[in-house]
């Protein structure tokens, strides 16, 4: 099946007709995902530090993908081996690839042909290592350090006795250390937490006569410290993704002010509006997803009349719980798998069956629409 793919120059839209819909309809502004990755590059290249677009949210999804190599980074980070190899094809030959996930043997050895295009592996287990040895001998590995976000990674404590190991292994090559935080347990990445990180590699280091040329102080969460001239010097990469890509502080999901936020937007179809009840009285219970929808929190009496516009966008196109209504008076009241509820009594203008609402996306909704764009949803590419 082809997609639906609908180019806007200003006003002009030029679309083509196939068997996808126009709606839903994913719109991606490539111009200012370009100008967020330039922004970010140039702002840590100021502190010595090189920004490293990771491009996993866009699930090998070409426009924004190329969108953000159009910013030169002098490299990028992946969860997918296969989506890496696209990468490189699109963007600077030049460029370095790593995988920034932890990988399974099995998994090597079915994308063998792709190891190539990995120029760096995150490691946290000599298993990892014995394998990587075995089907790409001579690979550079970035040890993934835990300092705090208790997800993946080799405890501060244990880094010695697992980079004693390592260098055993001939077939591999220690080339880096990265730490995260904020992705899990939501820990906040403090100077003096990264200090410490850097510590413990640089001990090591002196322990065992070697340096690591990358030191990866963490994800988007480190913007701040970079701004402030906090990060400590040690740290030369980071990993830029949400900031990127949507222009929100992954702290405080708040907007970054120097960033473009208007990157993504879905917007869909109404398919029906009419007055109901808020809701009914009597006996409530999970619906169909384990979910309790709370209808009390905006204190609308049972039994009161509301404007409600059921969206022809549901959990099965993608992660709807992570969207916001654009327009102002539009509440989404929950979803299920084939539509989004949405109280328009107080929108501006008066909704009815045939219009569209537009919605923004956070990044776990990114990632999932990500999967569909091109494939089950139309999506159309926006140059301002």
């Amino acid at each position: 099946m082809h997609s639906n793919l609908y180019l806007i120059y200003g006003s002009a839209v030029i679309s083509s007709y196939n068997s996808t819909p126009r709606y839903p309809l994913i719109k991606i502004n490539a111009d200012k995902i370009t100008q967020n990755a330039r922004k970010i590059i140039r702002m840590c290249s100021k502190h010595g530090i090189e920004a490293y677009p990771v491009l996993k949210a866009m699930c090998g999804f070409a426009p924004p993908v190329e969108a953000a190599l159009k910013a030169s980074p002098e490299g990028v980070f992946d969860s997918s081996i296969t989506d890496l190899a696209s990468a490189g094809a699109a963007g600077n030959l030049n460029m370095r690839r790593g995988l920034i996930r932890l990988f399974s043997k099995s998994e090597l050895a079915c994308y063998r042909e792709y190891l190539n295009a990995v120029d760096y592996f995150f490691v946290s287990d000599i298993y990892h290592l014995k394998a990587l040895g075995e089907l790409k001998p001579g690979a550079a590995v970035i040890l993934a350090v835990d300092s705090g976000d208790l997800r993946e990674g080799i405890p501060l404590g244990e880094l010695d006795r697992f980079i004693a190991a390592a260098l055993k292994i001939k077939t591999i090559r220690i080339f880096g250390a990265a730490t995260n935080h904020a992705c899990f347990s939501g820990i906040v990445p403090t100077a003096p937490i990264i200090d410490k990180f850097v510590e413990k590699i640089e001990e090591a280091e002196r322990k065992f006569g070697f340096e690591f040329q990358m030191v990866s102080g963490g994800n988007s969460s480190l913007i701040g410290l970079i701004e402030e001239n906090a990060a400590n010097a040690r740290i030369n990469n980071i990993r830029v993704g949400e900031a990127l890509f949507l222009g929100t502080d992954v702290l405080t999901r708040k907007p970054i002010k120097w960033l473009a936020h208007d990157t993504f937007r879905v917007e869909a179809e109404v398919i029906e509006c009419r007055e109901k009840d808020s809701i009914l009285e009597g006996v409530r219970t999970q619906n169909a997803f384990n979910e309790v929808i709370d209808f009390d929190k905006r204190n609308i009496k049972p039994g009161a009349k509301t404007l409600r516009a059921i969206v022809a966008l549901g959990k099965k196109h993608f992660y709807v719980n992570g969207i916001r209504p654009m327009e102002k008076g539009v509440f989404v009241v929950g979803a299920s798998s084939d539509y989004l509820i949405a109280d328009v009594t107080c929108c501006d203008r008066r909704i009815k069956c045939g219009d569209t609402l537009e919605f923004s996306l956070d990044y776990a909704a990114l990632m999932s629409a990500m999967r569909a764009a091109g494939k089950y949803m139309s999506y159309s590419i926006v140059n301002s």
